[in-house]
């Protein structure tokens, strides 16, 4: 039978099982605790909808290669760089899980093709945007299309 109350001086707990102590706590922590989960929750909801590590937007003006990672870059990078060479972004399956998606919108000029993939996945001109998603062994193409509103589903 729990007791319901216990006392901080040892020898009026003489006699009393372990794991029949019950401590008295506090209505206020209780709600502090569901509250901290509930924005924990409500902040991990906000990234794994947008599919990445956050909702986020980055710009990349290199003419560089670059690397996508799913515990660091934010569901869409805009790449304004002019490339003088074609180009490869790497799309990471380090900390990758199916449904990941990141989208990638080329606005940068040089004629050059910004190479997303293995393969490419999608050779990107200037004036394109693609999106590509994680099934749980590799990237593929999802949807691609190009800035003047056209569009094409992978």
């Amino acid at each position: 039978m729990p007791i319901s109350s216990y006392s901080t001086n040892r020898d009026s707990n003489a006699g009393i099982p372990p794991g029949n102590i019950s401590v008295p706590f506090s209505e206020f922590w209780a709600q502090q605790i569901v509250n901290s989960i509930r924005q924990l929750m409500a902040d991990l909801a906000v990234d794994f909808a947008a599919g990445g590590v956050g909702a986020g937007v980055q710009t990349i003006n290199t003419d560089a290669d670059f690397t996508l990672s799913p515990t660091t870059s934010p569901f869409t990078t805009l790449h304004t760089g002019t490339l003088t060479a074609h180009r490869t972004v790497t799309l990471s399956t380090t900390g990758a899980f199916a449904g990941l998606r990141f989208r990638i919108t080329r606005t940068g000029g040089g004629n050059f093709n910004l190479n997303v993939g293995s393969g490419p996945l999608k050779a990107m001109p200037t004036g394109t945007w693609a999106q590509f998603i994680y099934s749980g062994s590799a990237y593929y193409l999802a949807e691609y299309g190009s800035l003047d509103g056209s569009a094409v589903l992978g």
